[in-house]
């Protein structure tokens, strides 16, 4: 383990090995599904889902999104216990966007809107929690 609550070198060797990679974010409750496979006019794609309900049911979503492609044989995943932007302070971004670039395909163009909208998911929600929105409750409320 380290500062990130994650033994990095692992989770390094997941994404390195991973021909679909199911990263799932604890603080937003969603997962972050990058199918790194390439075949006919199937390219990679990244795309932000709810957290599986079970391996089977990943498999399920995996084959309505690429009908045409095999199933992949395993599904690789770790749990990201830290907020969303400290994927790329670890590091761990740059290696899944080498993975898409040993793909041939243009990792911003793959992963950038599924992660932007993971930022941008995980903004929200703390902006809740902070305002007492929707699933949050404050604790102390301004006097006015």
């Amino acid at each position: 383990m380290d500062d990130f609550g994650v033994d990095l070198d692992e989770v390094t060797r997941v994404i390195g090995r991973a021909k679909v990679l199911d990263v799932h974010f604890e603080i937003v409750a969603q997962s972050l599904l990058i199918d790194f496979r390439s075949a006919g006019t199937d390219q990679p794609f990244a795309v932000v889902l709810p957290k599986a309900s079970s391996p089977r049911d990943r498999l399920r979503t995996i084959k309505s999104l690429r009908p045409s492609a095999p199933l992949p044989d395993r599904i690789m995943s770790f749990t990201w216990p830290r907020n969303v932007k400290t994927l790329a302070q670890a590091g761990l971004l740059a290696k899944i966007r080498d993975r898409i670039s040993d793909t041939g395909a243009d990792p911003a163009e793959v992963l950038g809107e599924a992660f932007q909208r993971l930022v941008t998911d995980e903004e929200a929600l703390f902006r809740n929690a902070i305002r007492g929105g929707e699933g949050f409750q404050t604790v102390w409320e301004r006097k006015t």
